[in-house]
């Protein structure tokens, strides 16, 4: 599994937009925006595909390809330099100010032969979900939990023993351990989830139930996602745009 650890200056960048949002100034900061996307690597440089289906690149190549892999999910930070009017291949120039590998992970099925431990170890602690959407054949998942320096676990669990709802929705469900960390102040974070063995032959798509536990010891969120199968694994399926996110990165993750 992939630690994801969201490093100091974007937390820096994003206490300090904040703090300049409601500013009436249309520079520096307040053109900074903080999105998700998909690294697709070319013969000398790279561009990102977002979530909203927008491809980004840099007119100076002030970032390495050399940093990422193809098909790498990124949360980023940028700011738009202007419209790629030169380019057939690209919407928008972009200057790379921050960013970070996504947590990327498979469903993790709970079957007969799944033990107590391992069960106990996924976890049943609250977390609430923001927010979800496609990209291919990840399921994105935003979401908030407590939490103070420990390490935590997240997960999208499929479980065998409950595997539908009574409507016939693949019933997939948030999990999260913390590990016995204190409850000292809300942490965020986003994971991408590889749902393609959802995949039924002969169909082009497939209803997904997705819940969580709140905070209030009963699931949350409760939401039915329509999951089409993409032949593009950059393919986005939502309207994710670009925003200005109000909370604070997790610390640590996997």
């Amino acid at each position: 599994m992939k630690k994801l650890r969201f490093i100091l200056p974007l937390l820096f960048g994003l206490l300090i937009f904040v703090s300049c949002d409601d500013d009436d100034d249309t520079d520096g900061y307040n053109n900074w925006w903080l999105t998700t996307g998909t690294v697709v690597l070319t013969d000398n440089s790279f561009y990102i595909v977002t979530d909203d289906g927008l491809n980004f690149g840099q007119e100076e190549d002030e970032v390495s390809a050399s940093n990422f892999e193809d098909g790498m999910r990124l949360l980023f930070y940028y700011e738009v330099e202007g419209e790629a009017t030169d380019s057939e291949l690209l919407d928008y120039y972009i200057e790379l100010k921050d960013y970070d590998e996504i947590l990327t992970k498979p469903i993790f099925n709970f079957t007969e032969t799944t033990n107590e431990e391992v069960i106990d170890s996924i976890g049943d602690d609250p977390i609430h979900i923001v927010d979800t959407w496609f990209t291919g054949d990840y399921l994105n998942v935003e979401f908030k939990y407590y939490g103070n320096n420990l390490l935590h676990y997240v997960n999208l669990v499929h479980d065998s023993s409950n595997p539908e709802t009574e409507n016939g929705e693949i019933l997939l469900e948030l999990k999260h351990n913390d590990n016995g960390d204190a409850w000292n102040y809300i942490s965020w974070g986003v994971a991408s989830f590889d749902i393609s063995e959802l995949q039924q032959e002969g169909e082009e798509s497939v209803d997904i139930f997705v819940r969580s536990m709140g905070y209030y010891n009963e699931y949350e969120y409760n939401k039915v996602l329509t999951y089409e199968y993409s032949s593009t694994p950059v393919e986005a399926q939502s309207q994710n745009v670009s925003r200005k996110f109000s909370e604070f990165p997790s610390p640590m993750i996997k």
